[in-house]
């Protein structure tokens, strides 16, 4: 496989999700190598140099996460398996209905979600492991308990996905804590 394949098979696969409607964010290696890609593209400033970065590099698999509101949707699920059948992936054993694998060019995607929150937990069949709306589907999310979509409710929880907003959030409440100790002082 290569990062030609994976690029393109992600291409493909999101064309034909958002054709449909159906919202996803990109997230594991391929996200994070994307978004290192746009930053080094933009005249955005960010906290550290860009010549201080480590060299982007991609991933061997797609991470596709589903907000709960798709998740809950039957119908934007069942889309959801008709695109991965009409590019023709196959379901990884043991990780059946969530991994799957192109078999053209190995390139792999993975199913997954944020937790589940309370108020849609009876909209879905879930367990530790995976999650999917209730009804006739062979298709599921996997749980991963530490991600946190923009916008959603509920605790706090660390992202992965963008430490320098978090060492920018970090920066600004210690200048506060600066000003306030020196404000006291006076």
């Amino acid at each position: 496989m290569s990062d030609l394949d994976l690029f393109n098979t992600f291409i493909d696969l999101h064309e034909k999700l958002s054709g449909r409607g159906i919202s996803t964010i990109l997230g594991g290696g391929l996200g994070l190598y994307l978004k290192q890609l746009h930053l080094m593209e933009s005249p955005v400033r960010t906290l550290i140099d860009a010549s201080g970065w480590p060299q982007p590099r991609s991933t061997s698999d797609i991470d596709v996460f589903f907000p709960l509101e798709v998740l809950v949707s039957l119908d934007e699920m069942k889309a959801v398996r008709s695109i991965i059948d009409e590019m023709h992936f196959e379901a990884i054993s043991g990780s059946e209905y969530w991994r799957f694998n192109l078999p053209q060019n190995e390139v792999k995607i993975d199913l997954l979600t944020g937790p589940i929150d309370d108020t849609v937990k009876n909209q879905l069949k879930s367990d530790s492991r995976r999650a999917r709306p209730k009804g006739d589907l062979q298709l599921h999310a996997h749980p991963v308990p530490e991600v946190r979509f923009p916008g959603a409710r509920g605790p706090r929880l660390r992202s992965k996905v963008d430490p320098t907003q978090r060492q920018r959030m970090k920066l600004k409440r210690k200048r506060k804590a600066i000003q306030a100790t020196s404000q006291c002082s006076q």
